[in-house]
């Protein structure tokens, strides 16, 4: 079955108004870029992905029209009556996509949304196309929105709509044989109506620059975290040490105590003489400290360039299986590590692994670890699961503790069975060497 995918880029922007006057939204820039090109690129993305699918881009804007005109991807649809609601553009599109009579379904996106991704488009129509249903829409919790999907049984229905209606209309009427398919990212369905709505966004654009970077796993997060802390601080960046769990408290780290001003001007203060702070707030035991909680961070990520977030714990083993709510991760994250201890190899699993009982299927507690346990623990308990949950982020194994060519060659065996290019290091014995290699991958 062939996909459709219809860009809806003809909105009249009513709500948009600079100093009382109406203005074009979609050709205003965020970061440099007219609005309306983040979702198409994203869709020409899917395009090249998805076998036998086809874009078209319906306008009332001449701009965008003769920009998409000459892509061979896309078909451009110049629609002058869209300015009479969303209900003609929609009609417009489809009769420009309906002329071959081929068997398909319409995707619909507006070109307003600067955060959806290609990933989450693709996937959202190979499970519509699996369901077997001949609806679908995108949802976040129990909130519909974009885009959806529309098998061509329902294409006279759309071409009956009228006025500014579009087709949530449909799916409302037909919500029992509508397939639901449920984003990890709220963000993804923010829209832009308003000038206070692209004011925020292009605040978050800003905010975005900022790297954030979680570690999690056993056998050495810290010391990664301070490889990459001084890897980052060489290359002239301000560098934030934060844990959403708990880490052990250093010198000159800073203990905040509460959500305020002060706790912000500490930070900033401290990065006026130092490219590396740690912050976070006192643990219940005394020699830690603890996550400083989601208000001040997003307070306080702006004020570096890169931040490292030790995001897991494991009693100082070398190998662990996480539990239902591990690793503690946020859902920005740009690239999260997952280290390992290969000193764990030949131990007994109740004796190098945290939370052995939960990985009861992969090996008993006397069980010796060997390299197809430790990619089992990995895969099963890490990698999979965090490439679905957050498929935005870039993931790194890291196999520590390579102190010798025995241990190198055992590391290359798991990653070789966990299918991952592992970054294979000895961060006690080659420090500077693993930071810089690591910042290179």
């Amino acid at each position: 079955m062939k996909i459709k995918m219809i860009y809806l880029a003809a909105g009249n922007s009513r709500r948009f108004l600079i100093h009382g006057q109406q203005k074009n939204k979609l050709l205003y820039p965020i970061d440099g870029i007219p609005l309306y090109q983040y979702g198409l690129e994203q869709l020409r993305e899917v395009s090249a992905r998805i076998k036998d699918s086809h874009i078209y881009v319906v306008t009332q804007h001449k701009e965008i029209y003769h920009a998409c005109d000459n892509i061979a991807e896309i078909t451009a649809v110049f629609s002058e009556e869209s300015q009479k609601g969303m209900s003609y553009s929609i009609k417009k599109a489809l009769e420009a996509a309906t002329l071959d009579d081929e068997d398909a379904s319409y995707l619909f996106l507006a070109a307003d949304q600067p955060f959806v991704k290609a990933d989450s488009i693709e996937w959202f129509i190979r499970e519509f196309l699996y369901s077997g249903k001949k609806l679908g829409t995108m949802m976040y919790g129990k909130i519909p929105g974009n885009p959806t999907i529309f098998h061509q049984d329902y294409v006279q229905e759309l071409m009956c709509l009228s006025g500014d209606q579009g087709g949530r209309k449909i799916l409302k009427k037909y919500a029992d044989q509508v397939f639901e398919f449920q984003l990890e990212v709220e963000k993804e369905q923010q829209d832009v109506d308003t000038l206070l709505d692209f004011q925020m966004i292009c605040e978050q654009m800003e905010k975005r620059s900022t790297r954030k970077i979680y570690v999690a796993g056993s056998g050495g997060k810290t010391s990664l975290i301070h490889c990459l802390a001084k890897r980052y601080a060489k290359a002239g960046k301000k560098v934030l040490i934060l844990t959403t769990t708990h880490m052990r408290k250093e010198q000159d780290m800073i203990l905040l105590y509460e959500d305020s001003e002060e706790s912000i001007d500490q930070i900033k203060r401290a990065f006026c003489c130092r490219s590396v702070v740690m912050a976070g707030k006192p643990a219940d035991s005394g020699g830690k400290f603890t996550w400083i909680g989601k208000t001040l961070y997003h307070q306080v990520k702006g004020l570096a360039d890169v931040i490292l977030i030790e995001a897991d714990g494991s009693k100082r083993l070398p190998a662990k299986f996480p539990n239902r709510t591990e690793p503690v991760i946020l859902e920005d994250a740009d690239e999260i590590y997952v280290v390992f201890g290969l000193s764990a190899l030949g131990q007994k699993m109740k004796d190098a692994c945290h939370r052995y009982s939960l990985a009861d299927s992969i090996a008993d507690a006397e069980e010796l670890i060997d390299e197809r346990i430790a990619a089992e623990l990995l895969n099963r308990g890490y990698l999979c699961m965090l490439q679905k949950k957050y498929p935005n982020a870039r993931i790194f194994l890291v196999l520590n503790q390579a102190d010798d060519e025995i241990l190198k060659n055992q590391a290359k065996k798991i990653a070789k069975l966990t299918g991952e290019n592992a970054i294979i290091i000895s961060l006690q014995k080659e420090f500077e060497k693993s930071a810089n290699n690591i910042g290179n991958k």
